[in-house]
This record gives structure tokens, sequence and C-alpha cells, in this order.
């Protein structure tokens, strides 16, 4: 065994959630696997809850091609076949695997529950030095932005021992083992089409959970899709205006939207380099112009947080109309340039 290996790392276009940003860390690291990366993560759904995220395939629960061969495994069968963790992790990171579980942040340092307060929340091990007995480690630390670290030996294993689990969320009970596969991501397309049919659900507001077919669960959560999202915040804003309740203070919804929006950019930007497809100027200058809005409301947010000023609201609510019709109008070209090239569309 080396006394120091760090596998490749990169910081990905999303660090909105853990359970996206770990292993697209990773993918990011591959020219081939972006091919995949830039395929998905266009449709958007959000929750009763005002929790929005990715309608896409996620390791944790589907089989990514380009990631064949990462693994799954309850942490009971490796606390079983391999009790000391520090051996395990060191063993995987040499075969090229790179190690991400739930852990507690009471012992994972510059977390805002070091040494506090008891936390499960998810890690990733990328590398590992003996010489200094830590390991490289990526997260999301006490400024709440995802980024690396280090974490001593002696408290990553009581960080691993000592996880307090949720029993309505069993993902927390596992170990994932992430690694590209050399054969599978040569066979990794670009998927175009794909993309198209994505943004068709966006504009049309559509349960894209029935492209899962005999995969799709009945989770019980009633989702709205795509330009719905807006309608649905809006009314949020609109209720908690009339009422005087504080119903919308969580910022995530909002940090999402520019996300996306910056995301789109960036494919667009890669569709254009790769030769994949190049949308009219109008529609790159459009969506440049979206992400900015997107960065307004969100900030317009955090001051409403910081202020409790209803004016903020009545803003967000406004320019929340506004990115709406604008991204409408944006994705309509799209879908009419693409049809219109080639004769795509019936």
């Amino acid at each position: 065994m080396r006394a120091r290996r760090v596998l490749p790392f990169a910081l990905p276009d999303i660090t909105s959630y853990a359970h996206l940003s770990y292993f697209l860390s990773v993918m990011h690291t591959d020219s081939d696997t972006l091919k995949w990366v830039y395929s998905n993560f266009v449709q958007l759904r959000m929750s009763a809850d005002l929790f929005i995220d990715y309608f896409t395939p996620q390791p944790e629960n589907d089989v990514i091609p380009c990631l064949h061969g990462s693994q799954r495994i309850e942490r009971r069968t490796v606390n079983h076949f391999s009790p000391d963790i520090i051996d395990f992790i060191r063993f995987q990171i040499d075969n090229g695997y790179y190690f991400w579980t739930y852990v507690n942040d009471y012992y994972v340092p510059e977390t805002l529950a070091y040494r506090n307060h008891s936390y499960t929340h998810a890690l990733m091990v990328y590398g590992y030095d003996d010489i200094e007995r830590v390991f490289y480690i990526s997260g999301f630390f006490a400024d709440q932005r995802y980024g690396t670290r280090t974490i001593p030996y002696e408290l990553m294993e009581k960080a691993f021992a000592e996880t307090e689990f949720d029993p309505n969320e069993p993902a927390q009970e596992l170990v994932y083992l992430i690694k590209i596969h050399e054969l599978r991501k040569n066979q990794t397309d670009f998927r175009l089409r794909w993309v198209m049919d994505q943004l068709e659900d966006f504009l049309q507001s559509k349960d894209s959970s029935e492209r899962l077919g005999a995969s799709q669960i009945n989770s019980g959560i009633r989702w709205v899709y795509g330009m719905n999202i807006y309608d649905e915040l809006r009314r949020r804003i609109r209720a908690d205006l009339q009422e005087g309740k504080r119903l919308v203070l969580d910022p995530r919804p909002y940090y999402i939207i520019w996300e996306h929006k910056k995301l789109m950019n960036r494919r667009l930007a890669y569709m254009r380099e790769q030769g994949h497809f190049q949308f009219s100027d109008e529609v790159r200058d459009g969506y440049l112009a979206a992400e900015n809005l997107a960065l307004t409301i969100r900030n317009m947010k955090i001051k409403f947080m910081i202020t409790s000023h209803d004016k903020w609201l009545r803003q967000i609510d406004h320019r929340l109309e506004q990115l709406k019709l604008l991204e409408r109008n944006l994705i309509a070209a799209m879908l009419e340039q693409y049809c219109n090239d080639a004769n795509r569309c019936p």
C-alpha cells in the first residue's frame, strides 16, 4: 500500500446538494463523462415544501453507464468484513474508488456541527496521506459552500462509527464507492434528443416521472415540474405577504434556479464547442440574461432574510414572472431551431 494517493478531483457545475456534487466531482475530471453530465440536469421539479431538485439519474438510486462498476454496500457489511475503516478507505482509494458515505459532522473539522452537536451528513474521501495521517475530503463546511479539506484518521474513524441514522433515510446506512469505468465512458454519447425532450417537458411543466417506466416508484410526493415551479413560488410569496407569515425563508430554491441557468449556459457553450448543436445568438444572449436575472432574485432573497422587508418579496415575485416569460420564450426558440435543423421534427 502506498504512503499517499490523491485521486483526481474537480469542482463541478452543480454544488447545491451533496447527493449531486460528490459524484459530479468525479465525473468532471474526465471529458468523456461530461457527455453524460451535459445530457442531463435539464428538468427541475419541486415538492410542496419548496424542495427543488434536478430530475435526473443519481448513483444513490440509478445505474449511470460511465460509472458502471461503482458499488453500494451496507455499512454493516463493511464493518463485518473490514472493521478497520481507515484501512478500508485506503484500500479503496488505491483501487481507484472514491469513498462516499454519511458521517457525524461533530467530528468533521470546519463544519457547523464540529464539536458542537451531532449532525448526520455526507462527505466524500478522494485521497489519503499516511505521513500526515489525514484523508482528503470534499463536503459542505462552515461557510456552507462545497469545497475540500483534510480530516485526521482518528476523527474520520469516530465520524464514521458514531453516525446517527434517520430511519426514513435508508441511503444513510450505505457506503458508495464511485469509479469511472474506462470502457463504458468511451461508449457514452452526448444525447441531444434527450436534452430537447427534457426542455419540452420543462416548457410544458410535464411530469417527467412518466419517462421512468418500469423503474418508477411511488414516493408519495407531489411534484410540480418546469415552468410551474415559478407559478408555485409566486403563489407562496403572495400568500406569505397576505397572511404575514414567513413560509419562504429557505434560500435554496432560489439558489437552485440560479444554478440551473448557469448550468444551461455551460451546456450551450459545451454543445457549441463540441459541435453538437449551435443555437442562435439570441438564445445564447437570452440565457446569459436569464442567469443574471436569477442571480438578482437570489440576492434579493438574501436581502429579505437579513431585513425582513416585504419590498424584497414583492420584487422577487415580479422578477420571477420576468424570468418565467424570458425562459419560456428561450426554450420555445430552442425547440423551433432544433426542429428546423435538417427537419428533425415531424
